[in-house]
């Protein structure tokens, strides 16, 4: 039976530190952390996720949907899937018997299509000049 020398260990610790560092960048982009934007042109985009009654619970003048957590967001991606910026949804408003779930944007220019991934909608496509002609958009 042959045991590990000192150096073959030490070059198995090294490698499986390289390994965690590669592993922790590529979660850390695959989980929604983008890139700060600075200095770049950007465009704003407000919006609002619609519940309708069934899909959300009234807290007093407020209400929080019951299939979003509190750490729902939007996130914008490029044409290759990449996250470039995300909002968190902020606190629902009740309007006209629904609940609203409003979010903004801020949005890099130029790095289009994008697609915009919706909780309880999905990822839908947009041209920057689809996203720049909103002046609001609501899904439900």
């Amino acid at each position: 039976m042959r045991l590990l020398t000192p150096a073959t260990g030490v070059v198995l610790v090294a490698f499986a530190a390289a390994v965690a560092v590669s592993w922790t960048a590529f979660v850390s982009r695959v989980t929604h952390n983008p890139e700060p934007i600075v200095g770049r042109p950007t465009f704003s985009v407000a919006g609002a996720i619609r519940l309708q009654p069934g899909d959300f619970e009234r807290h007093g003048q407020t209400c929080q949907g019951t299939k979003l957590t509190g750490d729902s967001q939007v996130i914008v991606t490029d044409s290759a899937g990449a996250s470039l910026t995300y909002a968190p949804l902020a606190a629902g408003r009740l309007r006209d018997g629904a609940c609203e779930l409003p979010f903004t944007l801020v949005i890099p220019a130029g790095e289009g299509p994008y697609g915009l991934d919706i909780p309880t909608v999905g990822l839908m496509p947009y041209t920057e000049q689809e996203l720049t002609d909103l002046i609001d958009i609501t899904f439900g």
